[in-house]
């Protein structure tokens, strides 16, 4: 479907992650309007969750809406990926970690259409046994600078698989996008694939092996550059809601 065009796929749900922040003594929910935003204009309506998830209830709330957008925020706790020692972590929350390996655990066993955004292809990874990069300027020797602040500049090139679901989303095999992460896939985790990376190897893009599963996953953010004339990243989004049945 066309970005920014309205039709029955309006009737349709998109389930959309949040974060915890602390904030005036007081633990509040919260999401960047960019997200509402790209998702209401590629024709779906999103449904804000929670971090308040187990397998029972990720299940259950699934099962009543399309699709699912694991979105940014915070690191994934290293004890989930085996690793003792932290470092350089940064906004854990445990209660979020648990109820988004649980939804989309979910996803896959249900086969519903998955976006990941940034901590989105972190959780994924980790929900299926892989591991992180804890900190890159550290742990990744001759590393771009990734962790930039500047939501809407196209900092470095992303190289995608020409046979990727995100290569045929963007209709591109190379883009500059936006770069606001220090961690990152290291170890890949099963039934996925890596389908795209920075000149610096540090993977940006991978997705489902599972046919019965469409799963994308990217760790730039493309809701922030979607208001560009013209934005590739719209794309994304569109190709998100092409996986939904109108009703």
């Amino acid at each position: 479907m066309k970005y920014g065009a309205q039709d029955s796929r309006a009737t349709r749900f998109v389930a959309v992650t949040t974060s915890i922040r602390r904030e005036d003594d007081t633990n509040r929910v919260g999401l960047s309007t960019s997200y509402l935003q790209a998702v209401k204009n590629a024709g779906l309506i999103p449904v804000l969750l929670p971090p308040v998830y187990d397998s029972f209830t990720a299940k259950a709330t699934l099962d009543r809406v399309d699709a699912l957008l694991l979105t940014g925020g915070g690191d994934v706790d290293p004890a989930y990926y085996g690793d003792t020692e932290r470092h350089e972590v940064r906004g854990l929350s445990r209660a979020r970690d648990e109820s988004e390996m649980a939804l989309v655990k979910a996803a896959r066993e249900m086969g519903i259409p998955t976006l990941a955004i940034c901590r989105g292809i972190q959780i994924v990874n980790v929900a299926f046994g892989g591991t992180l990069v804890q900190d890159i300027r550290s742990d990744w020797p001759g590393a771009l600078a990734h962790d930039e602040s500047a939501r809407t500049a196209r900092l470095h090139p992303v190289t995608l698989e020409p046979d990727s679901i995100a290569a045929k989303a963007l209709q591109t095999t190379e883009l500059n996008v936006n770069s606001l992460h220090h961690q990152a896939i290291d170890k890949l985790g099963e039934g996925l694939r890596i389908t795209g990376r920075a000149p610096d190897g540090i993977v940006e893009a991978a997705e489902s092996t599972d046919p019965a599963w469409w799963a994308l996953c990217v760790q730039w953010h493309p809701e922030d550059l979607v208001d560009e004339p013209l934005s590739p990243d719209r794309g994304i989004f569109a190709a998100l809601a092409d996986q939904i049945t109108p009703a």
